[in-house]
């Protein structure tokens, strides 16, 4: 019982914005090297998921790496 007392009292983190997008870059880089960033940064897959502006953010800059992934396996 008291392990089930510990997990029912931690309170659920989160990142700002602010914090999301410091660490986007980071984020993005594992996703194209196929690392499995959510598994890795939780709280960044999450807040990705419910802020549409960080999301739009995230998709531009992925847009952008994997772009640029391929521009340099293909030269």
């Amino acid at each position: 019982m008291g392990f089930l007392h510990v997990l029912e009292t931690v309170e659920k983190e989160e990142i700002s914005c602010d914090e999301l997008y410091e660490k986007l870059d980071e984020y993005v880089e594992r996703e194209v090297d196929k690392k499995d960033a959510a598994r890795i940064m939780p709280l960044m897959r999450e807040h990705l998921d419910t802020c549409p502006d960080c999301c739009e953010e995230y998709e531009a800059l992925l847009h952008v790496v994997t772009e640029s992934e391929e521009i340099k396996n293909d030269g």
